[in-house]
């Protein structure tokens, strides 16, 4: 009797955790770039500058431009390190960064790449991937990242990247925002940071429960986290206070982890392993998954214009979501 009544208990908590993941069809369109790349990160400068950046863990990378809304790519360069990241704060400064504390800049549209060394270096342990840049201003730059769940790292810059500080976490970090100089908040594995002193000290956020891996926030206050676990979090007041809107993943049912999120207006976007996307229409408060015809990692996304956003992931992947 007690074998069926969990078999019984097992098939309903099953349908039900079915019938809650309503799908949606938005209107997406996806591309190659190419299919043997590992697209880790996307920025669109313009409406005639696109670029993807991507590789493989201290093996390759590379950088990809396309001048036609992305019908073709071109490489502008290539390393043997993983490129993670890339950011650009006006139409000729442009950063990114990988393995091993790996900087580039660019000063001329990404025409020309290179290295801008650390005028401070930790300990060999923590010469590790960077993941996320954060441009404020001409002369203020942060640039986070982290591996092994128990090394962290944040760099920060007061003089366009003349002079760099090096901040070392005992966790991992995927994930940063910063509204001005002053004031910031980083995301990792099962915490949240806040800084109000220039990035100099950081202190704990009363918010754990999920690994961190993206932050997307409309203005200053109002901010959505992604979390690898599966949950995806809110906030109103710049950090200091998240609830969570999204729980993270429960037993027994599909098992969801998310690489970054991006919020335009009302509309939000969280994007995943597998392909999954999850989208929100009403400022992150309620999520739907979307159904993708995809089953790639996807690892990146970003608001455009228009209302539209752009995902790009393994395998070349290189979607559009259209408003």
């Amino acid at each position: 009797m007690n074998y069926y009544r969990l078999s019984y208990l097992l098939f309903f908590m099953l349908t039900l955790f079915a019938c809650q993941k309503e799908e949606v069809k938005p209107d997406l369109m996806t591309d190659v770039v190419s299919p043997d790349l590992n697209l880790r990160s996307l920025f669109l400068l313009n409406d005639t500058n696109w670029f993807v950046v991507g590789g493989k863990a201290n093996t390759e990378g590379y950088i990809y431009k396309s001048i036609d809304q992305g019908m073709s790519w071109t490489k502008l360069y290539e390393c043997g390190w993983n490129i993670h990241d890339i950011s650009f704060l006006n139409d000729n400064l442009g950063l990114v960064c990988g393995d091993e504390l790996n900087i580039l800049k660019t000063t001329d549209k990404g025409k020309t790449w290179n290295n801008l060394p650390l005028s401070w270096f930790p300990a060999d342990a923590y010469f590790i991937p960077l993941k996320h840049i954060e441009f404020v201003n001409d002369t203020a730059w942060y640039i986070t990242g982290g591996q092994y769940y128990d090394r962290g790292i944040n760099i920060r810059t007061r003089n366009g990247g003349l002079w760099t500080d090096v901040t070392v976490f005992q966790v991992e970090l995927n994930t940063s925002f910063f509204k001005n100089p002053q004031q910031g908040i980083l995301g990792g594995y099962g915490i949240i940071y806040q800084t109000s002193d220039v990035a100099v000290t950081f202190t704990p956020v009363d918010f754990a429960g999920d690994n961190f891996t993206g932050l997307a926030f409309s203005g200053s206050d109002y901010g959505l986290a992604s979390g690898y676990d599966g949950g995806i979090y809110k906030t109103t007041n710049g950090g200091l206070n998240w609830e969570t809107v999204l729980k993270p993943q429960i037993p027994l049912a599909q098992r969801n982890h998310f690489n970054d999120i991006a919020a335009h207006g009302d509309l939000a976007v969280a994007v995943g392993m597998n392909g999954i996307i999850y989208l929100s229409y009403d400022d992150g408060d309620t999520w739907k998954p979307a159904v993708t015809g995809t089953d790639k990692n996807l690892l990146d996304v970003d608001a455009g214009e228009e209302g539209k956003f752009y995902i790009c992931g393994e395998n070349g992947i290189f979607m559009t979501i259209m408003p």
